[in-house]
């Protein structure tokens, strides 16, 4: 079950469905779950398709790592490095 943050609406999008989180470690987590929905979906009714849900976690992935970078200058310099 997937939910708002903001509202605690239940998602109902079957593009925006969670999935299982499956696997108990990164590597356990990636085979059982991630590379699944990355070549099937959430479920029979999920209108994306592969290069879709690929470019949506890629698109994730780098706003991430910019935050990151945005933040590290800040923090480097708290610590004295």
């Amino acid at each position: 079950m997937v939910k708002k943050r903001k509202s605690n609406e239940l998602v109902t999008d079957p593009k925006a469905r969670g999935t299982y989180n499956y696997g108990n470690n990164k590597l356990t987590h990636a085979v059982k779950d991630v590379i699944p929905w990355l070549l099937l979906g959430t479920g029979k009714d999920d209108p994306s398709n592969i290069g879709e849900r690929f470019l949506d976690k890629t698109i994730y992935y780098l706003k991430r790592f910019a935050l990151k970078m945005t933040h590290a200058p800040k923090k480097m310099l708290q610590n004295g490095r």
